[in-house]
This record gives structure tokens, sequence and C-alpha cells, in this order.
């Protein structure tokens, strides 16, 4: 992002495919016409108004683009506030001063011959004339800071946006190695047991690495097609689980959407985990997923040991919170509830027209 696209008159300029000094010329067309008329209606002598505001022109042009230029990019946008003032003030006083000896030598001899009998720089004719030069830098400087303003804005925006997807886009990599880890595992405690599900848990395990690697790949997915790969993960899972589990899962989607990836599974992969460590009777899971106007809901509950036994604390969940965080900021709602012997997640994921 250049900061120059953000200048007015070259907006202006390429809007209309004009030069972009044509816009200046246009700019200080109107300013004379316009102070001309307002002075010449104030005493009826046009003639007088706008031979000054033409006289006066070369000052204001000298005054308002080294300023705006050259003093503004160089010491006001480097927040060299004190040097940019005391520049200002000296460049003002200068130019000033030069026209005020025009006013005397030439427009007070026409139009006001009674000042010629005061001094050339007497201080209140001085002071105004430049607050005079002074109200000309009031557009100028104002589109120029305003511009600039926009110009920050928008690059902290940029910067913004680009670290919360770079961010986002590490945080996506963890997904993978983290779920490919544990999955290995498990194929790997079935090869020592020389179990005759090993091929077939293998087999499945390639069914869900290829769509991690190349359906996941996209920013977003299809709800369909991640639910596909939803109940490929459970069947996945009832393979690698020695016990028989009983799993109950619901779709009920009245309205397809997109979703980013890979958002389920760690919900789901949590309830498992919670599962192989259940130590009494028959392990469950409930998993309720519905898609309708309000958004996506999806609801997991399995038998939970109030006792579990230690495990290594994983990364799954925090990390989907993070990605949450980036993906549906002030969109989205996680909980996590503990019970007697159960564990609930809840994730609602609002319909975006809702904010």
């Amino acid at each position: 992002m250049n900061r120059d696209s953000l200048s007015i008159t070259i907006r202006l300029s390429n809007q209309f495919h004009i030069p972009r000094w044509t816009i200046h010329i246009i700019y200080w067309f109107l300013w004379i016409m316009f102070w001309g008329v307002m002075w010449g209606t104030y005493d009826n002598y046009y003639t007088k108004t706008f031979h000054i505001q033409i006289v006066e022109l070369p000052f204001k042009l000298l005054l308002v683009y080294p300023v705006i230029y050259f003093l503004m990019p160089k010491l006001l946008f480097s927040k060299k506030y004190i040097i940019f003032l005391i520049s200002y003030l000296v460049w003002l006083l200068l130019i000033g001063i030069a026209l005020k000896f025009v006013w005397y030598y030439h427009l007070d001899t026409i139009y006001f011959p009674d000042r010629i009998i005061f001094a050339p720089l007497k201080s209140t004719e001085l002071l105004n004339v430049i607050i005079t030069l002074n109200t000309t830098m009031i557009v100028p400087f104002s589109a120029k800071l305003i511009a600039f303003w926009i110009y920050h804005q928008q690059k902290n925006t940029t910067l913004q946006r680009d670290k919360l997807q770079a961010e986002l886009k590490f945080l996506k990599s963890q997904v993978n190695p983290h779920f490919l880890f544990n999955a290995l595992n498990s194929v790997y405690a079935l090869s020592l047991k020389k179990s005759d599900l090993t091929s077939q848990t293998i087999s499945r395990l390639a069914d869900i690495m290829r769509y991690i690697i190349y359906e996941a790949s996209e920013p977003l997915i299809s709800l369909t097609k991640e639910m596909k790969f939803i109940k490929s993960y459970i069947e996945f899972e009832k393979l690698r689980i020695e016990e028989e589990v009983d799993i109950s899962l619901t779709i009920h989607i009245e309205e397809e959407k997109e979703i980013a990836p890979l958002l389920f599974i760690p919900i789901i992969e949590n309830a498992f985990k919670h599962v192989r460590s259940y130590q009494s009777e028959k392990p469950w899971i409930i998993i309720q997923l519905e898609s309708n106007q309000q958004g996506i809901k999806l609801y997991v509950e399995n038998s939970y040991n109030t006792e579990p036994v230690p495990q290594k604390k994983g990364i799954g969940l925090e990390n989907l919170k993070k990605r949450l965080d980036i993906l549906y900021p002030d969109q989205y709602n996680l909980e996590f509830t503990t019970q007697e012997y159960s564990y609930k997640s809840y994730l609602m994921i609002y319909h975006k027209e809702k904010y």
C-alpha cells in the first residue's frame, strides 16, 4: 500500500482521468473565485478583490506546497513536532514579510493610499497578512493530515490482518501433526498386539489424511464434506478402541454452510480420549450437529471418569480456542462442563448476519 495512493488529488485524478496538476489548478481557481466573490460582495468592488487574490496567489503557493510536500512528510509525519512548528512559523513569517512589501509598494498605492504613511512592516498590518496567509493552509493541511491518518489506519489494519493470518496458518499447521501423532500411536499399539484390525485401521487413517492434506487445505469447506470427514474419523476411532463404545451421531443440516475445516475434530477427539480413560461400565459418546439460520451448533457429551487416568495435556482444545478467536471473533460460544460421570462440550458458531 502506497501512501501517495491516498492523496485526494491522485484519487480525483484517477477517477476523472485528468492530470494531477489540473486538479490543483481547479482548486486554486475555485479558491480565487470564492474569496473574490465573497469580499467583492462585501464592498461591491470585484475588480479590487480579484486583483488582490491574484497578486497574493504566488505567495500562497510558496507557503502551501513546501509545507505539504516537504515540511509535513519530513518533520511532522516523522514526529518531529517542535522542529516542524518552528520551521512552519519561520517560513510563514518570511512569506508574510515578502507579501507585505508587495502590499505596501503595489496594492496599497492603488487601493489604500492612506496606509503608505506607515512603515512597510507595521506590526498590525504584517499580522493581518500572516493570518490571511495562514488560512490558506487550512484545506491543504487538513487534506494531507487526513490522508496520512487513513494511510496509517489501513497500514495498521493490514499488519494486524497479516499477523492474524500468519498465526492462523501456524495454528492450522499444528492440527495435522497433532492428529497424526495420536493416530500413529494407536496404530502402533495395534501392530504390537498383532491385531487383525491393523490393516483396516491404516486404511481408514489413509482416507483421513487424504482429506486433511487435500481438502482441508482450503480456508473454507462445505459443512457436508466436513461431516463426512467426521464420520470417517469416528469409524477410525471405533477400530482402534479395544472396548465397545456406544456412539450416537445425529446430524441435522437445514442450511448448507461453509466453515473453516478441522474445527470439530479437537472436541470429538477429546471425547474419545475421555472414553479411553473411562474405567467403569460401557463407555458412550453422544455427538449432535445442527446447522440452521442461526448458525452451526456442535454438542458432544461423553462418559467421564471422575478420577481420570493422568494424561499429558494436549494442544488440541487450546489450539481450537485460538483459531476460533481469529476466525470467528465475538461470533462463537465454546463451553465445557463436567458433571458426574459425564463431560459436555458445546460449540456454537453464529451466523455472521447476527452481528
